[in-house]
């Protein structure tokens, strides 16, 4: 489109030139609105101003065409520049095209000066609608680009004479453009390739060569410029002749995720198979504990026998510790969660950690002021202290230091988290570094297995660290190492922050709670041996014992009764109707029924938060005053 006025910048010494141009133009059929100038710093502070063509002379006293045009150019690149000029040799004309100038013409020929600016006009219409469709193409490019780098696929597309490969994967395995153009497809993928997936991808591309359309070769590792390897899907397609696309779709994620995901199932079926066997090991040892310690109460037991039976309770204790272990591995523990200040916990444990981990190595405690309250149970996190400082001690045989740390950490919310939580008061870490040997990448992998260990036959059991792994899960946090050979380790647990105050110390046991006075217990308990142990012990203590084996036996045997019933005393796990379900049914049919359970577990869903818990296996001091505690408490049930 030509415009209307058109607006002319004259670059122009003479005056009556100047005039004799816009005569030119306005004969032409232009309505020209014209500006003169004459110097270089007339003609930058013109060229602030819009412009629809520039026609300057060549030769001028203050300076010349030439550069004129080189003002021009560089502040309106496609802004049409037509040189008219009194004498204008071959050189010379030359030299302006050479330039860039888009015509010339001599001053005698100002009657094709009107056709020539036309020309110009919509030549420089056509250039920059080429332009901006080649800015579009390469914004569009561009974009295409970013969004296959984001996707993590690389594109790669090889002509006859020419060979792309998307930037990434350039960088991913260390190909240059020069090694695409000299090696081709598949050379410079098969270079890469593990020795293992060769021959399948040889198979697999010979496939694809002798039939046509899409076909995905398969799945294949690429070796990396660092040595690590690369899961990759790759795809073919055929555009004509020598003209091949290919798509690779990085699968390295999905694999790590996969490998994530088999381990945290193992880890599960693991827990789930420790945790079955403990339960039925704690009523075992619940048995052997209670009935040892039964006997050793007898006072006319020989001293021989006695130290004996000292020894059968030292070896039950230690099965205890290790079914605890277990337990807390798999999440399954009894605990007793309280809101603690864990440096406090830390300092009363240090004394014990300093004679743990022996005279060589200095033990040091760096802990922040006013850390934040925790809910954890206080016993399981003394056993993680003690876990990690037995595996620092092993790791510096020759001395060493350890130290623990705490300290106040925001957490780091992932998506959608501030929406669903938006309260969370952060975290408070606890780190327990040594110096000791460390461990490699391999050892990392593993050491949160339960039975894995690297030290020597009888000198661990593989718990400890899975142990602790399950206590802070427990509690809602998370734990993670970072070792490596020579550099020691770092074990950093994080626990969620809770806003209540810290509970107030609990009572020593062994306090007043009074004697039996012939209280009517139900017990509810499938084991024989432990139901026999139970109610021994209560009979002895005054108190009169109805024993069920399980619920349906209960209810027969409740509803028998006329006579009051004091204490319903159950294990939680019951064939068939279990424990809480028949707390249930049976406060129904007599309010006010007060309940004392007995489990190895903590993870009982279904059980109140008040509920009072008698964790097996149990003393029979830890027994009575259990009973004692429930039958006393004034808000059971």
């Amino acid at each position: 489109m030509i415009p209307d006025p058109l607006r002319v910048l004259i670059v122009e010494d003479d005056d009556d030139d100047a005039e004799l141009i816009r005569i030119a133009l306005t004969r032409g059929g232009f309505t020209p609105i014209a500006l003169r100038v004459d110097t270089e710093a007339s003609l930058r502070e013109a060229m602030t101003s819009d412009w629809d063509v520039v026609l300057s002379d060549f030769e001028m006293p203050a300076f010349d065409g030439l550069r004129a045009f080189d003002v021009v150019h560089g502040v309106r690149p496609l802004l049409p520049f037509i040189f008219v000029s009194g004498a204008l040799g071959e050189d010379r004309a030359v030299a302006a095209m050479r330039a860039g100038a888009r015509d010339y013409l001599l001053k005698d020929q100002l009657h094709r000066l009107a056709v020539t600016v036309r020309r110009e006009l919509e030549a420089s219409e056509e250039r920059r609608a080429r332009r901006a469709a080649d800015e579009a193409t390469s914004q569009h490019q561009r974009r295409l680009e970013m969004a296959i780098e984001a996707s993590g696929m690389g594109i790669f597309e090889q002509t006859e004479g020419e060979v792309y490969l998307s930037e990434h994967w350039r960088t991913q395995l260390g190909i240059d453009g020069s090694t695409l153009v000299a090696q081709r497809f598949p050379a410079w993928l098969i270079g890469r390739l593990h020795t293992d997936d060769i021959l399948p991808f040889r198979n697999a591309y010979a496939a694809w060569v002798a039939g046509d359309g899409d076909r995905v070769l398969g799945e294949f590792r690429l070796r990396r410029p660092d040595g690590d390897w690369v899961f990759v899907l790759v795809t073919l397609k055929s555009v004509g002749p020598g003209h091949i696309v290919g798509v690779l779709e990085d699968l390295t994620p999905r694999h790590r995720l996969e490998a994530e995901l088999r381990q945290a199932q193992k880890m599960e079926a693991v827990g789930r198979l420790a945790g079955g066997i403990a339960h039925d090991f704690n009523n075992l040892l619940t048995a052997i504990l209670g009935f040892a310690e039964l006997m050793g109460q007898d006072e006319s037991l020989p001293p021989a026998l006695g130290a004996d039976l000292a020894e059968i309770m030292r070896a039950a204790r230690r099965a205890e510790d290790l079914t605890s272990q277990l337990l807390a591995f798999s999440r399954r523990r009894s605990i007793a969660p309280r809101v603690l200040d864990l440096n406090e916990v830390i300092r009363a444990a240090g004394r014990l950690l300093h004679r743990l981990v022996g005279p060589n190595v200095t033990l040091r405690l760096d802990l922040c002021p006013q850390p934040r309250a925790v809910r954890i149970d206080p016993g399981g996190f003394e056993q993680v202290l003690m876990n990690l400082a037995v595996n620092a001690r092993d790791a510096m045989p020759g001395g060493g230091s350890l130290t623990i740390t705490t300290l106040n950490v925001e957490r780091v919310p992932e998506p959608g988290d501030l929406r669903t939580n938006p309260n969370h008061r952060g975290h408070l870490q606890i780190v327990v570094a040594d110096t000791g040997v460390g461990m490699d990448e391999a050892t990392l992998r593993h050491v949160f297995e339960p039975f894995f260990t690297t030290k020597e036959a009888g000198k661990g059991t593989g718990l400890g660290l899975s142990t602790c792994y399950g206590i802070v899960q427990q509690a809602g946090g998370s734990i993670a190492v970072d070792s490596g050979l020579g550099v020691g380790t770092r074990v950093v647990l994080r626990l969620p922050a809770v806003a209540e105050a810290t509970d107030a110390a609990v009572a020593p046991r062994g306090s007043a709670l009074g004697r039996a006075r012939g209280e009517r217990i139900l017990l509810v308990e499938d084991d024989a041996a432990v139901a026999r142990l139970v109610s021994r012990s209560l009979t002895r203590l005054g108190f009169e014992v109805l024993h069920a084996e399980h619920a349906e036996a209960a209810l027969a045997i409740e509803h028998s009764m006329a006579a009051p019933l004091d204490l319903l005393l159950t294990d939680v796990l019951l064939p068939g109707i279990d424990g809480v379900a028949l707390a249930a049914a049976l406060g129904q049919r007599r309010p006010g029924l007060r309940v004392l359970y007995m489990t190895a577990f903590s993870e009982h869903t279904h059980l109140r938060r008040d509920a009072r818990v008698l964790p097996k296996p149990f003393s029979l001091e830890a027994l009575n005053e259990a009973v004692l505690a429930a039958i006393a408490d004034p808000t059971q049930p």
